[in-house]
């Protein structure tokens, strides 16, 4: 039989992430009966949460085992004594939940929503940004294009002159696994799918890069190379790109010149 819970209470943390609750507050040497107080006395008192504990513990993934090397064989037998500590936390929790399946497969975390972010080809509202690439200002009415950029956790618009972009931007073949499209979310694959690389700041020393599947940012491409007067084969790296992918890139725009 498992040991009997504490009595409820209404101050206990229940729920939450072990990251937020680093202990448990157990000592390798000391009883059962004194680690179980322990236990009990930091989740009524706030200081971790009882599914921290029931993570720690858990019967094959419970780092509280390998940290104790409850593999090997030890006297005392740290095993038993975690499995009782186990036990104590999950009728604690039944005692709280009713229903509540230890053995249960948590609940799938909902899908994260996309937040598409395209470049961005516009005048400048007004003469207050700087360009990243030359450092110089941008006057109002000029034409500049933004990327998105993660600066303290959050994301802001880092503007280029359109003019200083073509010294910013390159295609390539994927050369790993490593990045998505920030315009549609989409994986792109090693030496398969084509990519655009934006780069916020010189390519010397750029503060961060943005990574596109061409044909997701094709209207914006072809819009900024009217403006700037190139060509596709003109974007830096084409000329590097094998025969067939260099008319899958300048395919891309016949496409969308054709349409209305």
């Amino acid at each position: 039989a498992r040991p009997a819970p504490p009595p409820p209470t209404s101050s206990l943390v229940v729920e939450g992430k072990g990251s937020a609750h680093p202990k448990i507050f157990v000592v390798k040497k000391q009883t059962f009966e004194e680690n179980k107080a322990a236990i009990e006395a930091a989740i009524l008192d706030g200081r971790t949460s009882l599914d921290h504990a029931l993570a720690k513990t858990k019967p094959g993934s419970g780092t509280l085992r390998s940290v104790w090397s409850c593999h090997k064989d030890n006297d005392p037998p740290t095993a038993a004594q975690v499995d009782k500590l186990y036990d104590f936390l999950v009728a604690w929790k039944m005692s709280l939940r009713p229903g509540w399946d230890p053995n249960a497969k948590p609940a799938a975390s909902p899908a994260k929503e996309f937040n598409s972010m395209p470049p961005i080809l516009e005048a400048a509202k007004t003469g207050r940004s700087s360009c990243k690439q030359c450092g110089e200002k941008i006057d109002a009415g000029e034409l500049r294009v933004g990327l998105p950029a993660f600066i303290r956790g959050s994301v802001t618009t880092a503007w280029t002159k359109a003019e200083c972009f073509k010294g910013a931007v390159m295609v390539e073949i994927a050369p790993d696994n490593r990045s998505k499209c920030k315009a549609s979310g989409e994986k792109i694959v090693k030496n398969e799918d084509l990519r655009v690389v934006a780069y916020v700041g010189p390519v010397s020393d750029p503060k961060s890069k943005v990574n596109y599947k061409p044909a997701f940012i094709a209207d914006f491409l072809e819009d900024w190379m009217a403006e700037v007067s190139i060509e596709p084969s003109d974007v830096r790296g084409f000329n590097k790109l094998d025969a067939d992918k260099q008319a899958e890139f300048i395919g891309l725009f016949e496409e969308t010149m054709g349409e209305c």
